[in-house]
């Protein structure tokens, strides 16, 4: 599921990507076609086009600030919950020493495995000889 949106999210990147060179390059025609009956009159054009500019940049900047703040907020929320998956590992790592015969933690060492396709771990079944 995360693939899929990954791929239409980046379909849609290109896509806008795509548009904005489209858009960049009629502009540009649009201003090689450009012929002035005043230098007044360029100037005007040409100051309206910076102003367009400035109002662009700021808008990117402040979609910069934003996505920078997203990303500061997302991986302080991965720490905490990385500081609090240590914890709970830290806990049962000592319950398991202190309370957990040794006899039994070696049988179940014995009996766990890692299954990749489920990418999690697992116990084997009991034998008659266990």
């Amino acid at each position: 599921m995360n693939l899929s949106r990954r791929l239409l999210a980046e379909a849609e990147r290109r896509r806008r990507e795509v548009q904005d060179e489209l858009a960049k390059r009629a502009e540009e025609q649009r201003t090689m076609n450009e012929t002035y009956t005043s230098t007044k009159e360029e100037v005007e054009d040409k100051r309206a086009r910076r102003e367009k500019l400035i109002k662009n940049l700021k808008k990117l900047e402040g979609k910069k600030q934003e996505m920078l703040e997203k990303h500061r907020s997302i991986r302080e929320e991965l720490e905490a919950e990385q500081r609090e998956i240590q914890k709970q590992s830290k806990l049962f790592q000592l319950i398991i020493e202190n309370f957990v015969p040794v006899d039994e933690r070696e049988r179940l060492m014995k009996r766990v495995l890692y299954d990749e396709r489920q990418k999690n771990w697992a116990l084997k079944e009991l034998s008659k000889q266990t």
